[in-house]
């Protein structure tokens, strides 16, 4: 093996290692949509609320809160404040999100 090959398998075998060191990472952490899912279905289990009457917590339709849920960065500020300003979310929870 020349020296060239060896340095190009040397960057390779390097390369590989820290991208799954980064996955590995990536997995430890936690997304910030699944902090919203966690969030969203912490009010749902604790006062008991079908996914209709969530949907009218934030002032939308049903399906739209089925889309909220399934894709939390689309809930808009305004949906999120509803819910601090009627104390179902602690602020310092939402601080979590961004």
């Amino acid at each position: 093996m020349t020296l060239h090959c060896m340095k190009l398998y040397l960057k390779k075998v390097f390369f590989q290692k820290e991208i799954l060191r980064i996955k590995a990472m990536a997995r430890k952490t936690i997304s910030k949509d699944d902090i919203v899912r966690g969030l969203l279905k912490e009010i749902q289990g604790k006062y008991s609320f079908n996914p209709k009457e969530m949907a009218t917590l934030i002032g939308k339709a049903e399906k739209t809160y089925y889309n909220r849920y399934n894709n939390p960065e689309t809930l808009s500020v305004l949906e999120l404040r509803r819910l601090v300003s009627r104390g179902y979310i602690k602020k310092e929870d939402l601080m979590e999100i961004f």
